[in-house]
């Protein structure tokens, strides 16, 4: 609370005119940047469908010591930009599991850890190159959870934070 913390983050603009983001570059940045320290390993795209769609929406990714994240996206949603202003949702699925031999470690080896997330953003553009975004990360428990039908689907915890992003020369 009160901190900040700095990293980059990098977007492409697409041939159809559309912006999308680096999702290997700034997942890396984004949780070396949190933890103080450099503790991913890599990042790649996973595609979860045979034709291939959905590889850059999904990503696997290998921390130090063993632990691998694999990363769904599960629904997006944005507004048209109006003015300085646009909105932007995503909801997302993680699994955190150890790298285990399953014929050797079966009986060692922890199950995965499942996270449901939906983030929600809002840009607004400050003018010379400065943006400013809202972001709200609303957690919410999965059906392995006793408590999944009490929590009504509605989120168990929220996050809110503010990001004042600069464009950097390159």
């Amino acid at each position: 609370i009160g901190s900040t913390v700095d990293y980059q983050l990098r977007f492409e603009k697409l041939g159809s005119g559309k912006v999308r983001e680096d999702r290997l570059f700034n997942t890396e940045q984004r949780l070396n940047a949190y933890a103080k320290r450099t503790v991913v390993r890599s990042v790649e795209y996973v595609a979860i469908d045979r034709g291939q769609a959905t590889k850059e929406l999904n990503t696997l990714t290998y921390y130090k010591g063993g632990l691998v994240g694999k990363s769904f996206s599960t629904r997006r949603r944005w507004s048209d930009i109006d003015s300085k202003v646009f909105f932007c949702d995503e909801c997302s699925r993680q699994l955190f599991a150890i790298k285990c031999n399953q014929a050797v470690q079966s009986k060692t080896c922890p199950p995965p850890i499942v996270t449901d997330q939906e983030s929600i953003t809002e840009f607004e553009d400050l003018g010379g190159g400065l943006v400013r975004a809202h972001f709200r990360l609303l957690g919410f428990l999965n059906p392995n959870s006793a408590l999944f039908f009490d929590a009504r689907q509605e989120a168990v915890t929220i996050s809110d934070y503010t990001l004042e992003m600069k464009r950097l020369e390159v």
